[in-house]
């Protein structure tokens, strides 16, 4: 079944689409921003009552309610504003007496019409009527055909009575009603409206006199604009090399740009999410459900993107506004002036393209942001943590233009031909930055770890507690091979550990983004040892005391003592040598008691054995009477020993407790 729209419906969305009535006011400066939004800035003249329309998405029109600026320079003033309030298609169709959503097919408007008086003009002029039936529409049926497919009729009720006429030998068809056809025609521009991504005309009325000289802005979200750049090596000139830089843009509007002066701005103020375009309402007592702003945001109903110039962040007054307006000339946006010239506004960068820029909507263009000269080392890199045997092709580069560089990705030529990808990081005026690009196969690298040891690098006798610095010592050995016959500048990048120190003589030439970075110089064909060693200082706290004097001892050896800590060290040692003599003394003693011990309990037990009063039981007990008296004089001897040791020790333990060295 053919679908069918009234030729007269058909005229009017014609001329609903073509009518943009008004001024034509084109976009004349943009400022886009590298988080995601530019400014448009429109001028143009108007003459008396103008107006000039566009079209925008319901999620523009938020951005375009929250940022626009508008004026007339030359007495006018600003009329209201005219937009569709926001309503979903199907409820706005609905409003209509005829309902055009959905497929609408000629029996679907003709049931639409039922009761209301239509033309019908049919195909064969020599037909009834004369080609033409004109009657009130009653219903639409479907005739069954066996064999064949269904056949769709209207019925009309006619000066003749009622007739039914096949859909299919009809032309085309209206309704006599002129309000009929006026509200299908709206139905239809409302429809028309929709389409192309759901747009909505948004109308600026201008009042005043005579022709006159307007200018309104606006911030909408944009595609980011990208860096890209270029690094070319030239061997007649060492030390150098040619930087070029683009910018990429796009324009995804559905407009031509027509000679705009653009300016592309880094940054990232905030933009935030507004939802102005939905109608919102207040709960009222009695009201069930009250409907409330929907967050339509993806990020928690804000978006975190650059905004129009930090002007526009707080509200000024008309007059005030009209005075810098007057004063300035333009709109409180960033100025653009000739040649692609850099400036900041406040936190932001700009840039500013000399040429005025033409490119047609859904395309993109490169614009040239720098070319010149700046110092370029060449140099070779090295990190260990990459992985590699061996190091990279990089260079130190020196930013000497006015501009702030952004991140982008950089191609490196070198030889005339291409050697490599790298990135370029931001980099501001004056600063400088080291890329790498490629594996430079001519240079071997390997590295070692030394083995690790400690020393003691001071002590302090403190009142019973030696006070330690023990010092520990970690070493890598890097060696690198210059297998070409050219001399190599290299860069080493060695990672710095918490609380851990390089040795006083190593002198990295920076330090920075957690790395030491030494350079240094290979020779033609030659191999290069460089030894990097890392300490790290304990600190420790020993008890002095008797039980100790093992570990006390190792840690006295291993560290420096100045003559006073050696003496009195020494006179420590001294008591402590006559304690531990009398410690083995009592030890010595302790074990012949044990001994004699054991001899007289053996004797007993060999008198308590025999009986009578022979000759040998007589000896035995004579035997154990010499060991019982020598038994007694080493008891005695070990309780002199033992009063000895006491006072030994503490000798020792009162000394070391008032040892302050």
């Amino acid at each position: 079944m053919k679908s069918f729209l009234p030729r007269i419906a058909l005229t009017g969305l014609l001329f609903w689409t073509a009518a943009a009535p008004g001024a034509e006011l084109p976009v004349k400066k943009l400022v886009l921003y590298t988080s995601g939004v530019g400014f448009f800035e429109h001028e143009g003249t108007v003459e008396a009552n103008d107006s000039c329309t566009m079209n925008f998405t319901a999620e523009q029109l938020n951005d375009l309610l929250k940022t626009l600026v508008i004026r007339d320079f030359d007495g006018g003033s600003i009329g209201p504003i005219l937009y569709p309030a926001q309503n979903p298609l199907d409820k706005a169709l609905e409003a209509f007496p005829i309902n055009v959503s959905g497929n609408l097919t000629r029996a679907a408007l003709l049931q639409q019409l039922r009761g209301a008086e239509v033309k019908l003009e049919l195909k064969d002029n020599k037909a009834l009527h004369g080609g033409s039936v004109q009657g009130t529409v009653l219903g639409v049926e479907v005739k069954a055909s066996q064999g064949q497919l269904p056949v769709e009729s209207v019925s009309l009720l006619t000066a003749d009575g009622i007739e039914a006429i096949d859909l299919e030998t009809i032309r085309n068809f209206a309704p006599t009603d002129p309000r009929l056809i006026r509200e299908l025609d709206k139905a239809l521009s409302v429809l028309a409206s929709d389409r192309d991504g759901n747009r909505k005309p948004f109308t600026i009325e201008f009042r005043g006199e005579g022709r006159r000289r307007v200018r309104f802005g606006y911030t909408l979200e944009t595609p980011i604009w990208k860096t890209s750049y270029r690094l070319v090596f030239d061997p007649a000139e060492p030390g150098k090399a040619f930087l070029q830089g683009w910018a990429i843009v796009e324009n995804q509007t559905d407009s031509d740009w027509k000679e705009l002066q653009l300016s592309l701005v880094s940054g990232d103020p905030a933009f935030l999410y507004r939802n102005l375009y939905q109608s919102q309402y207040r709960q009222r007592p009695g009201r069930m459900v009250a409907m409330k702003e929907k967050n339509m945001s993806a990020a928690n109903g804000r978006r975190e993107a650059a905004a129009a110039p930090a002007i526009f962040k707080n509200a000024i007054s008309l007059d005030q506004a009209k005075e810098e307006a007057d004063a300035a000339g333009s709109l409180p946006i960033p100025q653009s002036a000739p040649a692609v010239e850099s400036g900041r506004m406040g936190e932001l960068f700009e840039y500013r393209i000399e040429q005025p820029v033409t490119l047609e909507r859904r395309q993109s263009t490169m614009l040239e942001l720098l070319s010149e000269q700046i110092p370029a080392e060449k140099l070779l890199l090295f990190n260990r943590e990459d992985g590699q045997r061996h190091p990279y092709n990089g260079a130190l580069l020196e930013n000497t233009s006015d501009k702030l560089l952004l991140e982008g990705p950089l191609a490196v030529y070198d030889q005339n031909s291409y050697s490599g990808d790298s990135t370029l990081p931001n980099l501001v005026a004056s600063g400088d930055a080291v890329i790498r690009y490629s594996l430079a196969l001519d240079v071997k690298a390997e590295t070692r770890d030394l083995k690790q040891h400690q020393e003691y690098s001071g002590v302090k006798f403190a009142r019973g507690v030696l006070e330690t610095a023990r010092t520990l010592h970690n070493a890598t050995e890097y060696k690198f091979i210059n297998q070409s016959k050219e001399k190599k500048s290299l860069l080493l990048y060695v990672r710095q550990q918490p609380q851990w120190e390089l040795l006083p003589e190593l002198k990295p030439w920076k330090t920075e983004n957690g790395f030491y970075r030494f350079r240094l110089t290979l020779e033609p064909e030659g191999t290069l040892t460089f030894p990097v060693e890392v300490t790290h200082t304990v600190e420790e706290s020993i008890q002095l005391q008797p039980d100790n004097w093992e570990k006390l001892g190792a840690v006295i050896s291993r560290s420096k003592l100045t003559e006073e800590q050696r003496r009195g060290w020494e006179k420590a040692a001294e008591l402590h040598r006559n304690f531990t003599v009398l410690q083995r003394k009592s030890a010595q003693l302790k074990q012949q008691l044990e001994e004699m011990d054991q001899n007289v309990s053996r004797t007993r037990r060999n008198i308590n054995a025999l009986s009578g009063s022979d000759e040998f039981r007589r000896q035995l007990i004579t035997r154990l009477n010499d060991e019982i008296q020598k038994l007694d004089t080493l008891q005695q001897q070990q309780r002199e020993i033992l009063q000895q040791c006491n006072e030994a020790q503490s000798a020792l333990e009162n000394y070391l407790a008032t040892l302050e060295l």
